[in-house]
């Protein structure tokens, strides 16, 4: 029996040589795709760490911020320190930009065809391919788990500048303190190609929709 139901055109696995070739294929499909898959992954959730130590450290500025306002600092030195967070967080959301911008396209495939992947192996209840279920289930909620935190940092940053004692700021920095604010109301987040948010929402509607492919496939 073969690794996997998939065969090379042109040899028969019914003859030796066929079955030597299209086992040999199969069994290098087993070694150098998951290393891919892997590095991939692993490369996606450093960035999303990265994304959320940036969130952490807007919050650690913006807490120092509410410091200075309650110690009645000078508005020379809260003003530098308005303009130091802004900057940070024009640069996160510069960060966020480009991960959307290179992953979205590659998020999209991945759910796509993780669950097609599901619900054939549901249907045709191949015994190997079964067994690659709980594996295929983790990897789209390991995709998915990243975009929630993203938003639960972005959330807690809104929080954290409603907190602050804004109204004892000057009108100018209470001007640069708006802009701070707007831009939180607004957060980014990543997408599917643009389609779909990158959530455990995401995770729970793929899930309804294997179960609805699949029973549509059975009434067939």
């Amino acid at each position: 029996m073969l690794p996997f139901g998939v065969c090379l055109p042109y040899f028969d696995p019914n003859t030796d040589t066929g079955y030597e070739i299209n086992f040999l294929y199969q069994v290098s499909c087993i070694l150098w795709t998951p290393p891919g898959l892997t590095a991939s992954q692993n490369i996606f959730c450093s960035l999303i760490v990265n994304i959320c130590v940036q969130y952490d450290l807007l919050l650690i500025q913006l807490s120092d911020l509410d410091e200075l306002i309650r110690s009645k600092a000078s508005d020379r030195i809260i003003c530098q320190k308005l303009r130091h967070i802004i900057c940070r967080q024009q640069h996160l959301e510069r960060f966020i930009t480009g991960i959307e911008r290179v992953f979205s396209n590659m998020a999209f495939v991945e759910v796509f065809f993780l669950t097609l992947q599901i619900v054939l192996m549901l249907f045709n209840f191949w015994p190997p391919g079964v067994l690659l279920l709980p594996v295929c289930i983790l990897q789209l909620f390991v995709l998915c788990l990243p975009g929630t935190l993203i938003e639960m940092k972005a959330d807690q940053l809104t929080a954290t500048i409603y907190s602050i004692e804004w109204h004892e700021l000057s009108a100018t920095n209470k001007r640069m303190f708006q802009m701070l604010l707007q831009h939180s109301q607004h957060p980014l987040i990543l997408t599917c190609a643009g389609l779909m948010t990158i959530d455990m929402k995401l995770f729970m509607s793929v899930a309804k929709k294997v179960y609805s492919l699949f029973m549509m496939l059975e009434n067939m």
